[in-house]
């Protein structure tokens, strides 16, 4: 699977002026726009996208350019209410794993919704019902973790992705920053000390008392190194999606440890 950021905001529009609809543009990355209820006098747009690698790109506009986005296309939006993100799971053939795990007994897994996490959460709820009580459910090998899926056809797009996510590990020997100093009140980033006393990335955050907190950059899961996430505020791992709190807290895996302590 590839791991992806991708953002939200809603947007108010006078009731009735957009018809009820779900529209996906045709770009990549894709916009789309769901219409939901807000009060008695306003609807709200809901309006995604701007998805990237996770710890790969630029994070600061995204909001932004949603919110163009929308008025160029529609006069009548109001106020923005609501902004959020969160992490969208690609699976190379496009489709969800539902299943019991590889290996394991008892343990039944549902991942790589690819942003369609409600209608997999009801699917699986059937799915998995069934493979627990033996019923055989006709879609059952689709979603399987274990299906065998055409590798030929899926081949290139993943070398594409192995080669690419490989190519993370360099930055053992970057840095984002060359000095604590640089960084502003709420602001983080990695400094690399090798050859100053210390091997190793040094992820660093300045928080809004000034006061620095500085820990290991490397991923506790498989070692890489994360990156600083300017919107919001977190360590994000660019090689299998893990992040982390400005602080070092673990919020999302693979990863289950938090990032360790380290001094400068």
């Amino acid at each position: 699977m590839e791991w992806h950021r991708t953002y939200c905001i809603a947007i108010k529009f006078p009731k009735g002026s957009v018809e009820d609809c779900l529209i996906n543009d045709s770009a990549d990355p894709y916009v789309y726009i769901r219409m939901t209820h807000c009060d008695d006098e306003h609807d709200y747009m809901v309006i995604g996208g701007e998805d990237h690698a996770v710890g790969q790109e630029d994070t600061t506009g995204r909001f932004e350019k949603l919110e163009k986005w929308v008025r160029d296309r529609f006069s009548q939006a109001g106020s923005v209410d609501y902004k959020w993100s969160g992490q969208v799971f690609e699976p190379v053939d496009a489709l969800a794993y539902i299943g019991s795990n590889q290996g394991q007994d008892n343990i039944y897994i549902v991942t790589g919704d690819s942003g369609n996490g409600l209608t997999h959460g009801v699917l699986a709820g059937r799915l998995l019902a069934d493979e627990i009580q033996g019923v055989s459910n006709p879609w059952g090998k689709l979603y399987s973790p274990t299906r065998k899926m055409s590798v030929m056809k899926a081949l290139p797009d993943m070398l594409q992705h192995d080669v690419q996510v490989q190519t993370q590990y360099k930055r053992l020997a970057q840095t984002d920053i060359e000095d604590v100093g640089q960084l502003r009140p709420g602001e983080g980033g990695v400094l690399n000390v090798a050859g100053k006393g210390e091997a190793g990335p040094i992820a660093v955050y300045k928080d809004d008392g000034g006061q620095v907190h500085t820990m290991s950059a490397l991923c506790p899961h498989l070692h890489g190194v994360v990156c600083w996430n300017t919107t919001e505020k977190s360590f994000d791992c660019p090689v299998h999606g893990s992040r982390f709190s400005a602080k070092g807290l673990n919020i999302m895996g693979p990863a289950k440890e938090n990032l360790s302590p380290k001094s400068l």
